[in-house]
């Protein structure tokens, strides 16, 4: 029996593929099974599995009928044979170690956290809010579950203690198997979050650590940057199943209410984007610290995400106005919609400071050097921590 199962759901990846594969054939733990599930391709990702398959006897290949990651998943997961289960999305990645460094933590324990990397396009690290440590006892497994879907204790600063995706994580296979019995086969956003609840509330003992391995791409045609129409649908999906299994729990007020709180911020936050509204429909988040403190100056925007958006639209009904160039790396992903610019267009623009819009320090200070490297001066470029509303 190998030490690890590693389940890859597979659909329209072939840009991506090969990499996640290697970088999982080339880890340090080498005894491993790899099961990729090719979810109803319709480009070459299924030849790119069959011929890793034919190279390496440690892979298994499923080939299925377009259902869904979950049913991907879950597929993956019933041909697994390893005491131990993780789970890679096919547009990412991991270190050569990551899966040694998380075997070797495990120890027993029903699920093992880690942090991890996003790539968008440069490489930053997020890491979990919540303490590394272990929780095992009853009063920490509570601290945990009361803040595992709406992180409210004092000491959170976000609104998740850990980073809710399915994988960057290490899972009991049998368990797993389990909850994917409960898992809705309909809900096609929060998946991940639906998944990981209904596991942890599985869970006897749980590790945190800060092993940091997993390379999450965040890409422009992603699930996560389409327009749903049906996404109000998706959304009391997850509510309603959820809401079934936090009604038989002994935490059940404390969840309930978690959940509840969780909707209210993907209603105000994720409806509006995730279902192509009008820029002007966007509720604000973040409060641009710069704001009126600039008046009477040039000021240039960086950054289109989240936060950018947000102090576009809070400049342009300021006294300052909007700003005199609004630019983002991955600008195409906004044209058409939004006015914003390649970021090359600095070089020939007029102004006199330009604000990073971006919450991650580590970001900022990445674009920072970016700035300086195309000459602009170092006091002309500004960053503070963005005032988060919710």
């Amino acid at each position: 029996m190998p030490k690890l199962s590693v389940v890859i759901p597979v659909y329209n990846v072939e840009k991506y593929l090969s990499k996640c594969i290697d970088s999982v054939i080339n880890q340090t733990l080498n005894d491993i099974e790899i099961i990729l599930v090719n979810d109803g391709s319709k480009d070459s990702s299924g030849e790119i599995c069959e011929r890793y398959a034919e190279l390496d006897s440690r892979v298994k290949y499923i080939c299925k009928e377009n259902g869904g990651v979950v049913s991907a998943r879950k597929a993956g997961t019933n041909q697994a044979t390893s005491e131990y289960i993780t789970f890679i999305d096919s547009d990412d990645w991991v270190s050569e170690s990551f899966f040694e460094e998380l075997y070797n933590n495990i120890s027993g324990y029903d699920l093992l956290i880690s942090n991890h990397y996003m790539v968008k396009p440069e490489v930053v690290t997020y890491k979990n809010e919540l303490a590394v440590g272990v929780y095992d006892t009853s009063e920490k497994m509570k601290y945990l579950i009361d803040n595992m879907v709406y992180a409210t204790a004092p000491e959170f600063t976000k609104d998740m203690a850990f980073f809710t995706s399915i994988c960057s994580k290490l899972y009991k296979t049998d368990m797993v198997k389990d909850t994917f019995k409960e898992s809705d086969p309909n809900i096609f956003y929060h998946e991940d979050n639906e998944f990981l609840y209904k596991y942890i509330l599985k869970c006897k003992s749980v590790i945190c650590t800060d092993i940091c391995g997993y390379y999450y791409l965040d890409r422009d045609d992603s699930c996560l940057h389409s327009v749903h129409n049906d996404y109000l649908l998706n959304l009391n999906n997850f509510y309603n199943s959820l809401l079934k299994t936090f009604r038989q729990s002994e935490h059940s007020e404390s969840l309930i209410k978690q959940l509840q709180m969780l909707l209210v911020y993907r209603g105000t936050t994720n409806i509006p984007r995730t279902m192509g509204f009008h820029p002007d429909c966007m509720i604000i988040r973040y409060i641009n610290p710069y704001l009126n403190r600039l008046n009477g100056k040039k000021v240039a925007l960086y950054g289109a995400g989240l936060v950018g958006k947000d102090y576009y639209f809070q400049m342009k009904k300021s006294k300052s106005g909007a700003p005199v160039l609004w630019v983002d790396k991955n600008y195409d992903r906004y044209s058409g919609h939004l006015p914003v610019y390649p970021v090359e267009n600095l070089r020939n623009a007029d102004f006199d400071y330009i604000t990073i819009a971006v919450e991650n320090e580590e970001l900022a200070n990445k674009i920072k050097n970016n700035l300086v490297g195309m000459g602009i001066t170092e006091n002309k470029i500004l960053w503070e921590e963005p005032i988060r509303l919710y």
